[in-house]
């Protein structure tokens, strides 16, 4: 047997010690459980420990994007022993168990502030669903990106880049770094100095036009990722139109309507129709003063 320190509630409870000292032990941890138990019937928010079932969705939740429980735990600095239990429990002789127990029902505050604050963070080559990544750049090559400069940009060669655009898983890393470069390119035509330039931003968007990718004004950041969300230039166009909100704003930075229809991945006549349709002539007069201004 042990030989457990004196004064202690182990002392008393394992050993069954029932010296002076260990009974006040005892008698002080009954005395803390009972404050505890009594603060989290009345005041459940004060508690120290909260339900379980929330961790363990968020656990199965990153599970089915690809991040599995041993790297959530490491990735909340929290020992992978830890996180077993609340997923699966535990059985005999595992984590010193005589017996099974099934997944626990609680757990610290603490522990549940760490697991919830992870995020998806798949390891590199971990192959992940391609529908945010491929509708980033078909988006970008709408605005005249070609595929040669997103390659580049993305650091592969153009024929890998052909394939990614219709292939339908992508590593993480390739999904990282194709949204931290959408994030910087969405709102950025490509620059077009000379002949060449402006030919190669003209292709991409026809290729853009033929296949009926649409620009990124046509998605929302929330539903960009969602493979069973519509662009809001789907949407606009079975209804016969194309955003108002997207050529005023197109308009407000000074675009001319030969630069906002390719922006938006439509004709200029489209563009006219519409705001004719609304009562926008002061949109279309402005488009004009915008193309005298470039002429």
């Amino acid at each position: 047997m042990a030989d457990r320190q004196h004064g202690t509630y182990a002392k008393y409870v394992i050993e069954k010690c029932r010296c002076p000292e260990c009974r006040q032990a005892n008698t002080s941890y009954e005395r803390e459980a009972k404050r505890r138990r009594t603060i989290e019937y009345w005041h459940p928010e004060r508690s120290r420990y909260v339900d379980a079932e929330p961790i363990r969705q968020h656990l199965h939740t990153l599970s089915a994007q690809g991040m599995g429980w041993k790297r959530v735990a490491d990735a909340a600095g929290v020992a992978q022993s830890t996180v077993y239990p609340i997923l699966y429990g535990c059985y005999p002789d595992r984590a010193g168990a005589r017996e099974y127990r099934p997944p626990r029902k609680r757990v610290s505050r603490t522990l549940a502030d760490k697991l919830l604050a992870v995020k998806v963070d798949l390891a590199d080559g971990r192959h992940v669903d391609s529908t945010g990544t491929t509708r980033r750049l078909r988006a970008l090559v709408a605005i005249g990106w070609s595929g040669a400069k997103l390659a580049r940009a993305l650091d592969m060669l153009p024929t890998n880049f052909a394939r990614l655009l219709h292939s339908t898983t992508v590593t993480a890393a390739t999904a990282r770094a194709t949204r931290i470069l959408y994030d910087r390119l969405w709102d950025t035509p490509p620059p077009e100095p000379d002949a060449h330039q402006r030919q190669a931003a003209s292709r991409a968007r026809n290729m853009a036009r033929r296949h009926g990718w649409p620009p990124p004004l046509a998605w929302d950041d929330d539903d960009i990722d969602n493979p069973d969300a519509r662009p809001a230039e789907a949407v606009d166009r079975a209804n016969e139109g194309t955003p108002l909100e997207d050529i005023e704003l197109l308009c407000d930075e000074g675009y001319t309507l030969a630069h906002a229809a390719e922006r938006l991945g439509v004709r200029a006549e489209t563009i006219q129709h519409r705001l004719a349709r609304v009562g926008r002539d002061d949109l279309l007069a402005r488009f004009r003063r915008a193309a005298q201004r470039v002429a």
